[in-house]
Formats: structure tokens, C-alpha cells, sequence
């Protein structure tokens, strides 16, 4: 019995350091040299923390996360998408790490992705006006308008969201050969 927790410890262990593992090093050169420090210590504390076998999984899913969003702010999108993708294994019921992911992914281009990112984040959370507002653009983007507008209607349904989702739906409306409401 006491073999077998052994195992499963190192196990356990050896998972948590394929987390980080899993998350591309970017070469960092073409950055000024102060935002290259900044990102390696950013790396190497995410590192630590994630070596931690007694971090818990929401504890894990933030720092990885957390260093999605460091690279995602210097526009390093491939080893942010991982980290993403990471802290939503970990954590598959937050909200947050599908969207991050999607908005990753739409700003490198890769927009079905990005949708699919979207849409599962909207299964977590269907309340939530931002991650309609930005699955709509995914699907407007991809040429699917109707499919964007019920999105964008229900996004501009939040105050602080209402410009930019009636924005979007103006030009939903307007590829649809529809008289735009939102102008």
C-alpha cells in the first residue's frame, strides 16, 4: 500500500512538471533587454510554483495562466496558447482559461481554433456579454454573420460592451446585404 502512493506521488510529480514542460521557451532576443529579464524571471517563478507538489489545481491553473498572459501582453502567442491550453486541463471548469485561450488565438490568426476556444468558455459561462462579444467577431470573421448576430444582439445587451457589440453587428447586418441597425 505504501508502494503504491509512492508510485502515485511520483506519478503525480512527473505530471506536474510536463505542465511546464509542455509550455515552449520563446527566444526571447528580439526584445529590449529589460522585458527579456522580466520575462525570464516571470518563466522561471511560474516554473517554481508549478514544481510545487502541494499547489493546488486552481493555485497551478492561475500561475499557468499567468504565464500565458506574460507572453500573450508581448504578443508570444504560441507558448501563451500553451499555457492556456495547460491551465484548462488542469482546470477544465473555469471559464476563463478557454477564453484567454481563444482570444490568444484569434490574434494569431487561427480563428477556428479561437471559435472552438470561444465556444467552450461560453458553455461555462452563457452569461458572460465579453465572450459573446468576442465569439462573434471569431464567426464574423470566418464568414458566418448569421451566425455571429444572435451572439452580438445579446452582447450589446451590456452597457459597458453595448458600442462595440453594436459595431460588430453592423457589420454582421451589412455583409447580410441587411440594412445595418446598429449605425
Amino acid at each position: 500500500m505504501l508502494r503504491r502512493l509512492q508510485w502515485m506521488l511520483v506519478a503525480l510529480f512527473a505530471a506536474m512538471q510536463a505542465f511546464a514542460a509542455e509550455i515552449p521557451r520563446p527566444d526571447l532576443r528580439p526584445l529590449e533587454a529589460d522585458v527579456r529579464q522580466a520575462l525570464l524571471q516571470i518563466r522561471e517563478q511560474a516554473d517554481a510554483r508549478l514544481n510545487n507538489p502541494a499547489l493546488s489545481p486552481v493555485e497551478r491553473a492561475e500561475t499557468l495562466a499567468g504565464l500565458g498572459l506574460s507572453y500573450q501582453a508581448h504578443l508570444i502567442m504560441g507558448p501563451a496558447a500553451a499555457a492556456f491550453r495547460a491551465a484548462e486541463q488542469v482546470q477544465a471548469t473555469d471559464y476563463r482559461w478557454p477564453y484567454h485561450l481563444g482570444h490568444a488565438l484569434a490574434q494569431a490568426g487561427h480563428l477556428q481554433e479561437a471559435g472552438r476556444a470561444y465556444e467552450r468558455s461560453l458553455a461555462l459561462k452563457p452569461d458572460s456579454g465579453m465572450v459573446r462579444l468576442r465569439l462573434g467577431r471569431v464567426r464574423l470573421k470566418l464568414g458566418h454573420a448569421d451566425l455571429a448576430k444572435p451572439l452580438l444582439r445579446q452582447a450589446a445587451e451590456d452597457p459597458g460592451l453595448r458600442a462595440a457589440a453594436l459595431f460588430e453587428l453592423g457589420k454582421a447586418e451589412a455583409s447580410l446585404g441587411e440594412q445595418p441597425l446598429a449605425i
